[in-house]
Protein backbone atom coordinates (compact mmCIF):
# COMPACT_ATOMS: atom_id res chain seq x y z
CA UNK A 1 0.00 0.00 0.00
CA UNK A 2 1.23 3.48 -0.80
CA UNK A 3 1.75 5.53 2.33
CA UNK A 4 -0.29 8.66 2.95
CA UNK A 5 3.06 10.36 3.57
CA UNK A 6 3.02 11.25 -0.12
CA UNK A 7 -0.27 13.15 -0.02
CA UNK A 8 0.37 16.87 0.24
CA UNK A 9 -1.56 18.79 2.87
CA UNK A 10 -0.13 22.13 1.93
CA UNK A 11 -2.80 24.19 3.68
CA UNK A 12 -1.89 22.73 7.06
CA UNK A 13 1.86 22.92 6.46
CA UNK A 14 1.43 26.58 5.55
CA UNK A 15 -0.65 27.15 8.67
CA UNK A 16 2.00 25.57 10.89
CA UNK A 17 4.75 27.57 9.22
CA UNK A 18 2.83 30.82 9.75
CA UNK A 19 3.10 30.28 13.53
CA UNK A 20 6.71 29.15 13.40
CA UNK A 21 9.02 30.88 15.90
CA UNK A 22 6.22 33.07 17.24
CA UNK A 23 6.54 31.84 20.81
CA UNK A 24 3.17 30.14 20.48
CA UNK A 25 2.78 26.43 21.18
CA UNK A 26 1.21 24.74 18.16
CA UNK A 27 -1.30 21.97 18.90
CA UNK A 28 -2.65 19.80 16.10
CA UNK A 29 -5.90 18.18 17.23
CA UNK A 30 -8.14 15.58 15.65
CA UNK A 31 -9.36 12.01 15.72
CA UNK A 32 -6.81 9.21 15.64
CA UNK A 33 -5.49 8.24 12.20
CA UNK A 34 -6.63 11.42 10.49
CA UNK A 35 -3.00 12.25 9.67
CA UNK A 36 -1.70 14.30 12.61
CA UNK A 37 1.55 12.37 12.98
CA UNK A 38 2.18 12.37 9.25
CA UNK A 39 1.53 16.10 9.03
CA UNK A 40 3.95 16.91 11.82
CA UNK A 41 6.64 14.23 11.57
CA UNK A 42 6.81 13.93 7.80
CA UNK A 43 5.29 16.86 5.91
CA UNK A 44 6.20 19.69 8.26
CA UNK A 45 9.50 18.00 9.10
CA UNK A 46 10.38 17.90 5.39
CA UNK A 47 9.37 21.55 5.08
CA UNK A 48 11.75 22.53 7.89
CA UNK A 49 14.61 20.57 6.32
CA UNK A 50 13.97 22.21 2.96
CA UNK A 51 14.15 25.58 4.71
CA UNK A 52 17.59 24.87 6.09
CA UNK A 53 16.82 23.49 9.55
CA UNK A 54 19.30 20.81 10.61
CA UNK A 55 18.01 17.33 11.40
CA UNK A 56 19.71 17.15 14.78
CA UNK A 57 17.82 20.23 15.97
CA UNK A 58 14.44 18.57 15.45
CA UNK A 59 13.45 16.27 18.33
CA UNK A 60 10.54 13.87 17.77
CA UNK A 61 8.73 12.23 20.69
CA UNK A 62 5.82 9.80 20.31
CA UNK A 63 4.19 9.07 23.65
CA UNK A 64 2.66 5.80 22.43
CA UNK A 65 5.89 4.43 20.99
CA UNK A 66 7.44 1.43 22.73
CA UNK A 67 10.82 2.48 21.39
CA UNK A 68 10.71 5.58 23.61
CA UNK A 69 8.87 4.01 26.54
CA UNK A 70 11.80 4.35 28.94
CA UNK A 71 11.87 8.12 28.43
CA UNK A 72 8.15 8.87 28.40
CA UNK A 73 6.91 7.45 31.71
CA UNK A 74 6.64 10.81 33.42
CA UNK A 75 7.46 14.48 33.00
CA UNK A 76 10.88 14.29 34.67
CA UNK A 77 12.04 11.34 32.56
CA UNK A 78 10.99 12.97 29.33
CA UNK A 79 12.42 16.34 30.31
CA UNK A 80 15.81 14.78 31.06
CA UNK A 81 15.74 12.80 27.82
CA UNK A 82 15.00 15.91 25.72
CA UNK A 83 17.61 17.86 27.70
CA UNK A 84 20.23 15.24 26.79
CA UNK A 85 19.50 15.82 23.09
CA UNK A 86 19.90 19.60 23.31
CA UNK A 87 23.65 19.94 22.84
CA UNK A 88 23.91 23.22 20.92
CA UNK A 89 23.13 26.83 21.73
CA UNK A 90 20.49 27.22 19.04
CA UNK A 91 16.77 26.87 18.42
CA UNK A 92 15.39 23.35 18.74
CA UNK A 93 12.10 22.17 17.28
CA UNK A 94 10.25 19.83 19.65
CA UNK A 95 7.55 17.52 18.24
CA UNK A 96 5.46 15.59 20.79
CA UNK A 97 2.84 13.16 19.46
CA UNK A 98 -0.34 12.26 21.40
CA UNK A 99 0.62 14.59 24.22
CA UNK A 100 -2.50 13.79 26.26
CA UNK A 101 -0.87 10.43 27.11
CA UNK A 102 1.56 12.20 29.47
CA UNK A 103 0.16 13.25 32.83
CA UNK A 104 0.92 16.90 33.60
CA UNK A 105 2.34 17.42 30.12
CA UNK A 106 1.84 21.16 30.47
CA UNK A 107 4.62 21.22 33.10
CA UNK A 108 7.00 19.74 30.55
CA UNK A 109 5.98 22.24 27.89
CA UNK A 110 6.44 25.20 30.23
CA UNK A 111 9.85 23.92 31.37
CA UNK A 112 11.07 23.43 27.80
CA UNK A 113 10.00 26.96 26.90
CA UNK A 114 11.69 28.49 29.93
CA UNK A 115 14.91 26.49 30.01
CA UNK A 116 15.80 26.21 26.32
CA UNK A 117 15.40 27.90 22.96
CA UNK A 118 12.51 25.86 21.61
CA UNK A 119 9.68 25.95 19.10
CA UNK A 120 7.11 23.42 20.32
CA UNK A 121 4.56 21.42 18.30
CA UNK A 122 2.10 18.96 19.84
CA UNK A 123 -0.57 16.59 18.58
CA UNK A 124 -3.53 15.36 20.59
CA UNK A 125 -6.63 13.19 20.27
CA UNK A 126 -8.70 14.38 23.22
CA UNK A 127 -9.97 17.93 23.25
CA UNK A 128 -11.16 17.98 26.85
CA UNK A 129 -7.81 17.06 28.37
CA UNK A 130 -5.99 19.43 26.09
CA UNK A 131 -8.29 22.38 26.61
CA UNK A 132 -8.41 21.90 30.38
CA UNK A 133 -4.67 21.74 30.88
CA UNK A 134 -3.68 24.21 28.21
CA UNK A 135 -6.10 26.93 29.22
CA UNK A 136 -5.14 26.75 32.90
CA UNK A 137 -1.38 26.32 32.62
CA UNK A 138 -0.15 27.78 29.35
CA UNK A 139 -1.70 31.22 29.78
CA UNK A 140 -3.07 31.53 26.27
CA UNK A 141 0.29 31.05 24.58
CA UNK A 142 -0.93 28.41 22.17
CA UNK A 143 -2.81 27.99 18.94
CA UNK A 144 -4.97 24.99 18.08
CA UNK A 145 -4.91 23.67 14.51
CA UNK A 146 -7.80 21.25 13.99
CA UNK A 147 -7.06 18.47 11.52
CA UNK A 148 -9.73 16.45 9.76
CA UNK A 149 -9.62 13.40 7.49
CA UNK A 150 -8.86 14.17 3.85
CA UNK A 151 -10.86 16.83 2.07
CA UNK A 152 -12.33 15.83 -1.25
CA UNK A 153 -9.36 17.34 -3.09
CA UNK A 154 -6.89 15.47 -0.89
CA UNK A 155 -8.91 12.30 -1.38
CA UNK A 156 -8.72 12.75 -5.15
CA UNK A 157 -4.95 13.20 -4.95
CA UNK A 158 -4.63 9.97 -2.97
CA UNK A 159 -6.84 7.90 -5.29
CA UNK A 160 -5.12 9.21 -8.41
CA UNK A 161 -1.73 8.48 -6.87
CA UNK A 162 -2.65 4.82 -6.47
CA UNK A 163 -4.17 4.41 -9.92
CA UNK A 164 -2.58 7.04 -12.18
CA UNK A 165 -3.33 4.91 -15.25
CA UNK A 166 -7.05 4.75 -14.39
CA UNK A 167 -8.21 8.32 -13.80
CA UNK A 168 -11.74 8.61 -12.47
CA UNK A 169 -14.28 11.32 -13.13
CA UNK A 170 -15.26 13.79 -10.44
CA UNK A 171 -18.64 12.06 -10.21
CA UNK A 172 -17.03 8.67 -9.57
CA UNK A 173 -14.64 10.12 -7.04
CA UNK A 174 -17.40 11.92 -5.17
CA UNK A 175 -19.51 8.76 -4.95
CA UNK A 176 -16.51 6.93 -3.53
CA UNK A 177 -15.85 9.76 -1.07
CA UNK A 178 -19.49 9.70 0.00
CA UNK A 179 -19.31 5.98 0.69
CA UNK A 180 -15.85 5.45 2.18
CA UNK A 181 -14.96 8.90 3.47
CA UNK A 182 -11.62 10.63 3.75
CA UNK A 183 -9.47 8.79 6.26
CA UNK A 184 -6.04 8.37 4.65
CA UNK A 185 -6.18 4.59 5.02
CA UNK A 186 -9.59 4.53 3.31
CA UNK A 187 -8.43 6.57 0.35
CA UNK A 188 -5.41 4.33 -0.10
CA UNK A 189 -6.97 0.92 0.54
CA UNK A 190 -8.08 -1.23 -2.41
CA UNK A 191 -9.78 -4.02 -0.45
CA UNK A 192 -13.17 -3.28 1.15
CA UNK A 193 -12.90 -6.14 3.66
CA UNK A 194 -9.56 -4.84 4.87
CA UNK A 195 -10.99 -1.34 4.93
CA UNK A 196 -13.84 -2.35 7.24
CA UNK A 197 -11.33 -4.07 9.53
CA UNK A 198 -9.38 -0.82 9.74
CA UNK A 199 -12.53 1.15 10.54
CA UNK A 200 -13.36 -1.34 13.31
CA UNK A 201 -9.83 -1.04 14.66
CA UNK A 202 -9.96 2.74 14.60
CA UNK A 203 -13.30 2.86 16.35
CA UNK A 204 -12.20 0.38 19.02
CA UNK A 205 -9.01 2.33 19.62
CA UNK A 206 -10.85 5.62 20.08
CA UNK A 207 -13.59 4.10 22.23
CA UNK A 208 -11.17 2.22 24.49
CA UNK A 209 -8.18 4.60 24.71
CA UNK A 210 -9.78 8.01 24.43
CA UNK A 211 -13.13 7.41 26.10
CA UNK A 212 -13.74 4.24 28.13
CA UNK A 213 -10.39 4.07 29.93
CA UNK A 214 -10.21 7.82 30.57
CA UNK A 215 -13.71 8.15 31.96
CA UNK A 216 -13.93 4.68 33.54
CA UNK A 217 -16.88 3.58 31.45
CA UNK A 218 -17.91 -0.01 32.08
CA UNK A 219 -21.02 -0.40 29.95
CA UNK A 220 -19.41 -0.55 26.53
CA UNK A 221 -22.62 -1.79 24.91
CA UNK A 222 -24.43 1.35 26.03
CA UNK A 223 -21.65 3.56 24.67
CA UNK A 224 -21.63 1.73 21.36
CA UNK A 225 -25.41 1.96 21.03
CA UNK A 226 -25.31 5.69 21.68
CA UNK A 227 -22.79 5.97 18.86
CA UNK A 228 -24.91 3.90 16.49
CA UNK A 229 -28.08 5.84 17.31
CA UNK A 230 -26.37 9.16 16.57
CA UNK A 231 -24.70 7.73 13.46
CA UNK A 232 -28.15 6.67 12.27
CA UNK A 233 -29.56 10.16 12.65
CA UNK A 234 -26.82 12.53 11.48
CA UNK A 235 -28.25 15.85 10.45
CA UNK A 236 -31.34 15.40 12.62
CA UNK A 237 -32.25 17.37 15.74
CA UNK A 238 -31.03 15.43 18.76
CA UNK A 239 -31.16 16.04 22.48
CA UNK A 240 -29.75 13.95 25.33
CA UNK A 241 -33.29 13.56 26.70
CA UNK A 242 -34.66 12.27 23.40
CA UNK A 243 -31.76 9.87 23.01
CA UNK A 244 -32.13 8.67 26.60
CA UNK A 245 -35.80 7.87 25.97
CA UNK A 246 -34.84 5.89 22.86
CA UNK A 247 -32.30 3.87 24.82
CA UNK A 248 -34.76 3.25 27.65
CA UNK A 249 -37.22 1.85 25.10
CA UNK A 250 -34.42 -0.53 24.04
CA UNK A 251 -34.15 -1.82 27.61
CA UNK A 252 -31.25 0.25 28.93
CA UNK A 253 -31.36 1.80 32.38
CA UNK A 254 -29.88 5.16 31.56
CA UNK A 255 -30.25 8.76 32.70
CA UNK A 256 -30.24 12.04 30.83
CA UNK A 257 -26.95 13.00 32.53
CA UNK A 258 -25.25 9.78 31.44
CA UNK A 259 -26.27 10.27 27.81
CA UNK A 260 -25.22 13.91 27.87
CA UNK A 261 -21.82 12.99 29.30
CA UNK A 262 -21.28 10.20 26.77
CA UNK A 263 -22.11 12.54 23.90
CA UNK A 264 -19.59 15.04 25.23
CA UNK A 265 -16.95 12.31 25.49
CA UNK A 266 -17.57 11.38 21.85
CA UNK A 267 -17.13 15.02 20.87
CA UNK A 268 -13.96 15.25 22.99
CA UNK A 269 -12.53 12.31 21.02
CA UNK A 270 -13.46 14.00 17.72
CA UNK A 271 -15.86 11.25 16.60
CA UNK A 272 -18.83 13.60 16.78
CA UNK A 273 -19.10 17.33 16.19
CA UNK A 274 -21.99 19.27 17.69
CA UNK A 275 -23.71 22.09 15.83
CA UNK A 276 -25.81 24.40 18.00
CA UNK A 277 -29.19 25.78 16.94
CA UNK A 278 -29.48 29.54 16.70
CA UNK A 279 -32.69 31.59 16.76
CA UNK A 280 -32.06 34.20 14.07
CA UNK A 281 -34.81 36.59 15.22
CA UNK A 282 -34.26 36.11 18.93
CA UNK A 283 -30.49 36.23 18.47
CA UNK A 284 -29.83 33.47 20.97
CA UNK A 285 -29.02 29.78 21.05
CA UNK A 286 -31.57 27.11 21.84
CA UNK A 287 -30.72 24.91 24.81
CA UNK A 288 -30.39 21.13 24.68
CA UNK A 289 -31.22 20.72 20.99
CA UNK A 290 -28.36 20.10 18.61
CA UNK A 291 -27.36 18.41 15.42
CA UNK A 292 -24.49 15.96 15.52
CA UNK A 293 -22.26 15.23 12.55
CA UNK A 294 -19.84 12.32 12.20
CA UNK A 295 -16.18 13.11 11.56
CA UNK A 296 -16.19 10.83 8.53
CA UNK A 297 -18.94 9.25 6.42
CA UNK A 298 -16.85 6.15 5.78
CA UNK A 299 -16.55 5.43 9.52
CA UNK A 300 -20.30 5.88 9.88
CA UNK A 301 -21.22 3.70 6.92
CA UNK A 302 -18.86 0.92 7.94
CA UNK A 303 -20.07 0.74 11.54
CA UNK A 304 -23.69 0.70 10.33
CA UNK A 305 -22.71 -2.09 7.90
CA UNK A 306 -23.77 0.04 4.94
CA UNK A 307 -27.46 -0.45 5.84
CA UNK A 308 -28.29 3.24 6.14
CA UNK A 309 -26.31 5.04 3.48
CA UNK A 310 -28.86 7.90 3.34
CA UNK A 311 -27.05 10.00 0.73
CA UNK A 312 -28.91 13.21 1.62
CA UNK A 313 -27.63 13.12 5.21
CA UNK A 314 -24.16 11.97 4.21
CA UNK A 315 -24.10 14.81 1.69
CA UNK A 316 -25.01 17.32 4.40
CA UNK A 317 -22.27 15.83 6.60
CA UNK A 318 -19.69 16.39 3.87
CA UNK A 319 -20.74 20.00 3.34
CA UNK A 320 -20.60 20.66 7.09
CA UNK A 321 -17.02 19.40 7.45
CA UNK A 322 -15.80 21.20 4.36
CA UNK A 323 -17.04 24.43 5.93
CA UNK A 324 -15.16 23.60 9.14
CA UNK A 325 -12.00 22.83 7.16
CA UNK A 326 -12.13 26.30 5.68
CA UNK A 327 -12.24 27.89 9.10
CA UNK A 328 -15.93 28.73 9.39
CA UNK A 329 -17.82 28.54 12.68
CA UNK A 330 -21.00 26.68 11.76
CA UNK A 331 -24.39 26.80 13.51
CA UNK A 332 -27.88 25.67 12.55
CA UNK A 333 -30.26 28.59 11.97
CA UNK A 334 -33.97 28.73 12.74
CA UNK A 335 -36.39 31.47 11.75
CA UNK A 336 -40.18 31.34 12.15
CA UNK A 337 -40.12 27.55 12.33
CA UNK A 338 -37.98 27.14 9.19
CA UNK A 339 -34.42 25.93 9.21
CA UNK A 340 -31.28 27.30 7.65
CA UNK A 341 -28.98 24.30 7.39
CA UNK A 342 -25.82 26.24 8.13
CA UNK A 343 -25.07 29.73 9.42
CA UNK A 344 -21.36 30.22 8.72
CA UNK A 345 -19.34 32.89 10.49
CA UNK A 346 -15.76 33.65 9.58
CA UNK A 347 -13.28 36.25 8.44
CA UNK A 348 -15.41 36.86 5.34
CA UNK A 349 -18.47 37.66 7.43
CA UNK A 350 -21.69 35.65 7.52
CA UNK A 351 -22.94 33.20 4.88
CA UNK A 352 -26.20 31.24 4.93
CA UNK A 353 -26.09 27.77 3.36
CA UNK A 354 -28.73 25.24 2.40
CA UNK A 355 -27.59 21.68 1.61
CA UNK A 356 -29.78 20.07 -1.05
CA UNK A 357 -29.13 16.65 -2.56
CA UNK A 358 -31.17 17.71 -5.58
CA UNK A 359 -33.31 20.61 -6.75
CA UNK A 360 -35.47 18.57 -9.08
CA UNK A 361 -38.30 21.02 -9.71
CA UNK A 362 -39.74 24.43 -8.81
CA UNK A 363 -41.47 23.06 -5.73
CA UNK A 364 -38.18 21.77 -4.33
CA UNK A 365 -36.47 25.07 -5.12
CA UNK A 366 -39.24 26.98 -3.31
CA UNK A 367 -38.82 24.70 -0.32
CA UNK A 368 -35.07 25.31 -0.16
CA UNK A 369 -35.52 29.07 -0.54
CA UNK A 370 -38.30 29.51 2.03
CA UNK A 371 -36.06 30.07 5.04
CA UNK A 372 -33.86 32.40 3.00
CA UNK A 373 -36.89 34.54 2.14
CA UNK A 374 -37.49 35.19 5.85
CA UNK A 375 -34.01 36.56 6.47
CA UNK A 376 -33.91 40.36 6.55
CA UNK A 377 -30.29 41.01 5.74
CA UNK A 378 -28.02 41.08 2.73
CA UNK A 379 -25.51 38.39 3.62
CA UNK A 380 -24.82 35.78 0.91
CA UNK A 381 -27.34 32.96 0.66
CA UNK A 382 -26.13 29.80 -1.09
CA UNK A 383 -27.72 26.49 -1.99
CA UNK A 384 -25.15 23.72 -2.41
CA UNK A 385 -26.56 20.86 -4.44
CA UNK A 386 -25.50 17.47 -5.77
CA UNK A 387 -26.94 18.48 -9.14
CA UNK A 388 -24.45 19.25 -11.88
CA UNK A 389 -25.38 22.87 -12.38
CA UNK A 390 -23.29 25.93 -13.23
CA UNK A 391 -22.82 28.48 -10.47
CA UNK A 392 -25.69 30.94 -10.91
CA UNK A 393 -28.06 33.42 -9.28
CA UNK A 394 -31.50 31.85 -8.83
CA UNK A 395 -33.11 35.19 -8.05
CA UNK A 396 -33.67 37.19 -4.88
CA UNK A 397 -29.95 37.12 -4.23
CA UNK A 398 -29.91 33.32 -3.78
CA UNK A 399 -26.94 31.57 -5.39
CA UNK A 400 -26.87 27.93 -6.50
CA UNK A 401 -23.56 26.06 -6.42
CA UNK A 402 -22.83 22.44 -7.28
CA UNK A 403 -21.09 20.46 -4.55
CA UNK A 404 -18.18 19.60 -6.85
CA UNK A 405 -17.55 23.28 -7.58
CA UNK A 406 -17.86 23.97 -3.85
CA UNK A 407 -15.40 21.21 -2.88
CA UNK A 408 -12.97 22.31 -5.59
CA UNK A 409 -13.02 25.89 -4.29
CA UNK A 410 -14.53 27.48 -7.36
CA UNK A 411 -16.55 30.07 -5.43
CA UNK A 412 -14.87 33.02 -3.75
CA UNK A 413 -17.73 33.21 -1.22
CA UNK A 414 -16.16 30.43 0.81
Amino acid sequence: MISSDYINRDYYVSLLSSFRQTGMIKIITGIRRCGKSTLLNELFYDYLLSDGVKKDTIIKIHLESLAQEDYTKDVSSLYNYIKSLITQDCLYYIFIDEVQELADFEKLVNALKIDFKTDIYLTGSNSRLLSKEISTRLSGRFVEIPLFPFSFLEFCDAVNLINPAKPQSDEELFNEYLLHGGFPFAALCQNNDLLDMQFDGLFSSVIVKDIASRYEIRDMNLLRNIVLEVFSSIGSITSPNKLANTLISMGYKVTYDTVRNYLEYLCDAFILYKASRYNVKGKKYFENKFKYYVVDTGLRNSLLHYRQIEPTHAFENIVYFELLRRGWTVDIGEIDGYEVDFMCRGTKGLVYVQSAWTISDEEKMAQECKSFSLLRDNYPKVIITRDSVPFHDAGNGILVLSVLDFLRGKSSIF
